[in-house]
């Protein structure tokens, strides 16, 4: 099971081993950011798994999917602004 919960205005994620947040908690609230694993801070990590390689599956597990659409809006609106810089 996986829930973001909200701790002394810090969200915090939790699943079955391990729990986590944003280092800079404002970018919780980032539309436009791409989540990376040197993003977050490893809380509490009982799995098999290093703090490093547990970042690394974290941002697969939670953030890939919302990553990708990011990642393509982001590339549209750049495609876009480099389409009007070249029609000037």
């Amino acid at each position: 099971m996986q829930k973001a919960t909200l701790q002394n205005n810090q969200v915090i994620y939790e699943a079955k081993g391990y729990t986590f947040k944003f280092k800079d908690n404002a970018k919780v609230y980032y539309q436009t950011l791409i989540a990376r694993p040197n993003h977050i801070e490893v809380l509490t990590n009982n799995t098999k798994y290093d703090d490093k390689q547990l970042a690394t599956k974290i941002i697969d597990k939670w953030f890939a999917e919302e990553n990708e659409l990011i990642r393509e809006h982001n590339n549209a609106k750049r495609r876009e602004s480099n389409a009007k810089k070249r029609g000037k």
